[in-house]
């Protein structure tokens, strides 16, 4: 029956990997496992580490130390989410855009909330720290990469929206703007 639970877990791991912005590892820290995985990926981690230092005695008993009755069922659940999965979740991307856009920022947000209730506490101060490193990330990380390609795009006459469509502020997918802009 555990093996039943496990492979449940990595399904759960694997649908939230394929879905943009969520990660398999929030899964396992809310699932309560993150731990003992992040224990057996550093023992295989440490098997690579001794094979390539020429110490395959030390390789031999990391291997050993891996908790495969436990790893393999997970990682089952995980392979099995992502082959049924993916191909619904592009579909659903190129049919419901913005349903799916709403379904993921509720479950990001959702992991968000479900971490957050793992603290024990966060100081005003900590809660600053941490706002300020998102913004500055998502500056960054997002809008600072997407600006620079887009202006790129833009230099190199490949950017894929109309610049009288970009201009207006359309979505090109909504309004006439874009047909007539061709």
């Amino acid at each position: 029956m555990q093996s039943v639970a496990q492979v449940a877990r990595g399904f759960a791991m694997g649908a939230a990997d394929i879905v943009p912005g969520v990660s398999g590892g929030t899964v396992a820290l809310v699932t309560g496992i993150y731990e003992r995985l992040i224990a057996n990926v550093h023992e295989g981690a440490s098997i690579l580490k001794a094979l390539v230092t020429g110490k395959p005695k030390q390789a031999l008993a990391h291997l050993k130390a891996i908790e495969w009755m436990w790893i393999i069922p997970l990682g089952v659940g995980l392979l099995l989410a992502v082959a049924s999965l993916a191909s619904v979740i592009e579909t659903q991307l190129e049919e419901n855009p913005q349903q799916m856009a709403g379904l993921f920022f509720g479950l990001v947000l959702g992991s968000a909330l479900v971490a957050w209730r793992l603290l024990d506490g966060v100081a005003s101060v900590e809660l600053a720290y941490m706002s300020a490193t998102a913004v500055i990330m998502f500056f960054v990380l997002g809008f600072l990469p997407a600006y620079i390609v887009s202006k790129i795009q833009a230099s190199l006459g490949i950017l894929r929206i109309p610049e009288v469509v970009a201009i207006q502020g359309l979505d090109y997918a909504d309004h006439q703007s874009y047909e007539d802009a061709k």
